[in-house]
């Protein structure tokens, strides 16, 4: 046994003698009563929920090679992807093996009762409630159910419908599951075909390029399932789920989830009871409460003004504060008065290159817009649970102010908003402090773009008269440094900025003023534009030949890191130099971008410093056409920019809202390459290749 601490003695710099001595020392006190009782409290410390938490979904695996032979497409090397990308492995372990006393698939209930909060839970289809007083026979569909809903994590939606299908022709629990999988399929891309209707509506998206969402999803990413997926689906197969195993109280939970999206709050009501009359044992008794809180919720939207006063005093008792109900009618005139600085709703004609599977396409189309600014509002109450300030007054929010006006489940953004039905908000009037004598600025502060978009373009929006007194109020965690910087070019002194830490609260608010939300859809709002530009850029600069950068995005929905080598050597083959952003001070960023004669980027927040670009500058904007939105199309055309999208595939993680959803994009070499070549025709930049084709396409 010495002869190996000896060589790692050497070579790590520490003698053999001492080290030889400590191993001994180590294993002597490891003999003790007291060193064996403190290695057991390690291992069940640190070691084996690590060890639960690696090992589950490869035995997933197995189970579901046993359970459903006939699912070819279910490879080992899925299972192996999944674990190396599950950076929540120890909070994994803590949903299998803690008490858990919520759903974890709800945001609305996690904001009352919750104690850990996930990625992976955010996402997985397992029924959590009671998990540790499951039968043995349970294991093999929980074991299932981790793997494939750990596969619908990590985008391989299809591999996972085919597990799920297989499950749902079986009988009782396992076929339950089953449907609930796919219900859940079906549920979430029913929202995305809200929300893309809503962008198509305005000309915002490039899905026309493959005859719409559902031809995308079904030729692009291969969903086999739920490309036509609709409410009425989801609930078949709920209902299904429900059948197959009536007692599974899951089933009942994420039916009344869907009945609550889809507005039928009565519904949704008698479903919730149901689940939470099914919830039992004590490890259930948080998941029962919560089921109850939220059944009150829906049945007093199911009948509003009238609400029941025993779902009242519940949810006085859980909201600490009295619950009111207000028509949005009579109050409307009183309450939104907009300054004269509204801006009236309006089209912007644009026109920029698209490059999609190698071949180019023109685009032609209008951008529609709604009507944004600002209101002064003598008494309310202002929260920011999920980062951006969510406003009311005399119980009415405002839909202008709110990040997602049309998301379902908006009550998510504050503690106060209960929700809204049939004319009339519900909500619970509890402050925690007041704000006087402000401007609250809208936007996720701690994002550069809904920062620099929202937060600051908000102040286009503003008369002059009415920031006479005022300070600014933000919702952040802290004035960050691109906080200061971009500040400090506005001429705004740090003195004059209060923020407020985003949370569980709400403060009551005296004579402020209200922005409206700039980009609730994210796409650049064309009034913002140049008013940014004048404050912040100063005087225009011409581009400088031959000085061309590529605005690399890193962390989530970036290229991996094994296929940036190829994009590097694209880029540096037409004289690009890469540089990262979020490294350089926004004061570095405006130099760096404001004369260049190209700016390459990835779609995302670093794509705000096309703001500073010179006119006439070549645009490249990298991204994968199920996450684009023409979220600068607006900025490029207001600031005569030639504009060129380079589209890609993308494997897609799924999550509730299709803007919330977590994309890898899978880059296109070919495509970017046309793309490249087509931008800088004639210049000299590279020898072209053969030419091929344009498709010309009027998306209007």
């Amino acid at each position: 046994m010495t002869a190996p601490h000896a060589v790692r003695g050497r070579r790590r710099g520490l003698g053999s003698a001492v080290r030889s001595r400590l191993a001994a020392a180590r294993h002597a006190f490891s003999q003790t009563r007291l060193g064996w009782w403190l290695w057991r409290c390690r291992c069940r410390i640190r070691v084996l929920p690590r060890l639960r938490a690696a090992m589950l979904p490869p035995l997933g695996h197995l189970v579901a090679c046993v359970v459903c032979p006939r699912t070819g497409a279910v490879r080992f090397r899925l299972t192996w992807r999944m674990c190396s990308s599950m950076w929540t492995g120890g909070e994994l372990a803590t949903f299998t093996s803690g008490n858990l006393p919520t759903s974890i698939s709800d945001p609305k209930v996690i904001r009352w009762h919750t104690s850990s909060f996930s990625y992976l839970g955010d996402l997985i289809d397992l029924d959590f409630f009671g998990l540790r007083r499951r039968r043995f026979r349970d294991i093999v569909p929980i074991l299932l159910l981790l793997y494939v809903s750990s596969l619908k994590l990590l985008g391989y939606v299809p591999e996972a419908t085919s597990i799920y299908r297989s499950m749902a022709r079986r009988r009782d629990r396992i076929g339950a599951y089953g449907w609930i999988g796919l219900a859940d399929i079906t549920h979430t891309v029913a929202l995305w075909r809200r929300l893309v209707d809503e962008y198509d509506a305005r000309g915002f998206t490039l899905f026309p390029l493959v005859d719409g969402l559902t031809a995308f999803l079904s030729e692009s990413m291969g969903w086999t399932f739920a490309v036509e997926a609709t409410f009425d689906e989801a609930r078949r197969c709920y209902t299904a789920a429900i059948e197959a195993a009536p007692d599974l109280a899951f089933a009942w939970h994420e039916l009344a989830r869907l009945e609550a999206d889809a507005g039928n709050h009565a519904a949704a009501a008698e479903a919730m009871t149901e689940f939470a009359r099914r919830i039992g044992g004590g490890a259930g008794a948080g998941s029962r409460t919560a089921g109850k809180l939220e059944a009150a919720r829906l049945r007093a939207l199911a009948a509003v003004p009238d609400v029941d006063a025993d779902d009242a005093a519940t949810l006085r008792q859980w909201h600490k504060g009295p619950v009111r109900v207000v028509s949005t009618q009579s109050h409307r005139e009183t309450v939104r008065p907009q300054s004269s600085a509204a801006s009236a709703s309006g089209e912007l004609p644009v026109s920029f290159r698209a490059y999609w599977r190698g071949r180019e396409h023109v685009i032609e189309k209008k951008l529609t817009f709604g009507p944004i600014g600002s209101h002064l509002v003598r008494e309310g109450f202002v929260s920011a649970y999920l980062g951006a300030p969510f406003v009311t007054s005399l119980g009415e929010s405002f839909e202008s102010s709110t990040a997602y006006p049309f998301y379902p489940g908006r009550e998510i953004f504050s503690p106060l908003f209960l929700g809204r039905a049939n004319g009339y908000e519900l909500y619970v009037a509890r402050t925690t402090g007041t704000i006087r004598n402000a401007v609250v600025l809208p936007g996720f502060a701690d994002n550069y773009f809904h920062f620099l978009f929202d937060t600051v373009g908000a102040l286009a929006l503003i008369e002059p008269a009415l920031l006479d007194g005022r300070d600014f109020v933000l919702f952040s965690h802290g004035l960050k440094p691109f906080h200061r910087d971009v500040f400090e070019l506005l001429g705004i002194a740090e003195e004059r900025l209060r923020t407020q830490t985003p949370g569980r609260y709400a403060v009551s608010a005296e004579n402020i003023v209200v922005v409206d939300y700039p980009t609730p859809l994210t796409v650049v709002h064309p009034r913002t534009v140049p008013f940014l530009r004048d404050a912040l850029l100063g005087a225009q600069q011409e581009p400088t030949p031959g000085k061309r950068i590529y605005l690399e995005r890193t962390g989530t929905r970036s290229f991996a890191q094994r296929s940036r080598r190829g994009l590097h050597q694209l880029f540096s083959r037409y004289g690009f130099v890469v540089v990262q952003p979020e490294t350089l001070t926004v004061r570095r960023q405006v130099e760096l971008v404001r004369d260049a004669e190209a700016v390459a980027v990835d779609a995302g927040a670093g794509a705000a410093n096309l703001l500073f670009a010179a006119r006439r500058a070549k645009i490249i904007i990298l991204a994968p056409l199920v996450a684009y939105t023409e979220a600068f199309t607006p900025l490029c055309a207001l600031g005569d920019l030639d504009l060129h999208v380079a589209l890609s595939d993308a494997r897609v993680h799924p999550k509730y809202l299709l803007t919330w959803s977590d994309f890898q994009p899978e880059p296109d070499l070919e495509t970017l390459g046309l793309c490249l070549e087509r931008a800088f025709a004639g210049s000299g930049a590279e020898a072209s290749r053969p030419a091929r084709g344009a498709a010309s396409r009027n998306l209007s």
